[in-house]
């Protein structure tokens, strides 16, 4: 049997040495290890922090910006003085176009409160409409009058809703993390904000907007149903440049899953315009645009950012679409455009878009009735003719133009003429069906003073 070798002292203390020094290494490099883990820390709480702030700053800009616009709109009601009255409409409509920049920074699904989106951009659009026939020296009517209270009825509920969420978010409430829960349709952050939806308000159908111009029949995507082609983050990045002259980044905002799923993003244009975008997750397709442009002269006439937004439209994978209507606020100009097949206009289809009369830029964009309705279709015969369905208009209604129409009636796709009326200072639509000759839709105009409607 082997005898066991002694360890020398001169051994012995060169191994303690080493054991020291091992320890010493890996006692160091925990403590770096937890200096860098606290830092880190230190670093994603202070983004959190910082990120919270913006949500927060944000949600209460967008509360005293709807305060603020009640407030000008109760005055409205109770003053006949059409100077002070123009005044206090244009104080709305830059409080309500405040408020959608306010929407636009902060962590929600859109779909989830369109409804609250499209009021408050109906009223703004709306007063600035009346603002611009009061600086023309034209009156307010009492039927628009009337529709103000409507207004202003609908503001005030969103008013209360809105302060009272407020009331709920203490201290301790944060939109971030509220955000990040999306085991629902919307996250929490976005269901929170759902109880200001309004009441519809009875306008008739915002005609400034162009008859139809909320044709969503199905909330079925029919357009990218079929497709299998699915774009991540980066590439829809790289489509906004593209579309756009983006000046510095363009900055990820989240996602908003629910019948659209995209991606979307806020950035500045090189003329200094801001811009909340969403591009859709399949096929990499711009869906809404919403920007926002100071007030400046116009440079450019209708028909040169005709060809622009025709253009623009063209680069975002639509097919051939005609302009079906178009409207003048203020430097802006606005437009539809929707399919026309056999000489049928396709409203189901229809794209929203709006021009900078100064610049020519794209300022808004909205083309979810295309994505949602568009298919290829077979069009109908007419079986009445145009004087049969002439017949159902009273004779004391000037007839101005007769187009043929696939119109969106009460959840379905409707073959109609589409009559263009004068009576009583007022222009309406009549739509008679190309089939059974019945009255199915009358859209009254609200008026303003520089919109007209192509033919």
């Amino acid at each position: 049997m082997k005898k066991s070798r002694a360890i020398s002292k001169e051994q012995y203390r060169k191994i303690n040495s080493y054991l020291i020094i091992t320890i010493g290494v890996l006692v160091g490099a925990c403590i770096f290890l937890g200096i860098m883990l606290i830092l880190t820390n230190q670093v994603a709480t202070s983004n959190a922090t910082a990120l919270e702030a913006s949500y927060q700053k944000s949600y209460y800009n967008l509360v005293e910006n709807i305060n603020n616009a009640e407030t000008e709109m109760s005055k409205v009601l109770l003053t006949d003085d059409d100077k002070y009255v123009g005044e206090l409409l244009t104080k709305v409509s830059k409080n309500t176009h405040n408020a959608q920049n306010n929407l636009s920074l902060l962590p929600i699904s859109i779909n989830g409160i369109e409804e609250s989106i499209k009021f408050i951009n109906q009223l703004g659009g709306y007063c600035e409409t009346l603002s611009k026939k009061i600086t023309d020296n034209k009156s307010i009517t009492p039927q628009e009058k009337e529709t103000l209270q409507q207004l202003y009825n609908s503001l005030l509920d969103m008013k209360i809703s809105l302060n009272k969420i407020s009331n709920t978010m203490n201290n301790k409430y944060s939109i971030l993390e509220n955000s990040l829960n999306l085991e629902k349709d919307y996250n929490d952050f976005t269901l929170q904000l759902q109880a200001i939806h309004t009441n519809d308000v009875e306008y008739p159908t915002m005609i400034y907007d162009g008859p139809f111009a909320d044709s969503q029949i199905t909330q079925e995507i029919k357009a990218l149903k079929n497709s299998t082609t699915v774009i991540d983050e980066e590439r829809a990045r790289e489509l906004i440049a593209k579309l756009f002259d983006v000046d510095g980044e363009i900055t990820y905002m989240g996602d908003t899953v629910h019948n659209f799923e995209t991606f979307d993003f806020t950035f500045k244009t090189k003329s200094g315009n801001e811009n909340f975008a969403q591009i859709s997750k399949t096929e990499g397709h711009l869906i809404t645009l919403a920007g926002q442009e100071q007030d400046r002269e116009p440079a450019y006439d209708i028909n040169e950012v005709m060809t622009r937004a025709r253009s623009f439209i063209a680069k975002n994978g639509v097919g051939e679409v005609e302009v079906v209507w178009h409207d003048i606020i203020a430097s802006n100009a606005y437009f539809n455009f929707a399919p026309i097949k056999n000489g049928v206009i396709l409203y189901p289809d229809l794209i929203k878009v709006k021009c900078s009369l100064a610049t020519s830029e794209i300022l808004g964009y909205e083309a979810r009735s295309y994505f949602i309705n568009h298919i290829e279709r077979t069009i109908p015969a007419f079986t009445i003719s145009q004087a049969q369905a002439q017949t159902k208009i009273k004779s004391a209604y000037d007839i101005i133009g007769v187009r043929k129409v696939l119109a969106p009636i009460e959840f379905q796709e409707v073959l109609c003429y589409e009559f263009e009326c004068f009576y009583d200072d007022t222009t309406y639509y009549i739509y008679v069906n190309g089939v059974t000759g019945s009255v199915v839709n009358i859209l009254k105009v609200i008026q303003t003073n520089d919109g007209s409607k192509i033919m």
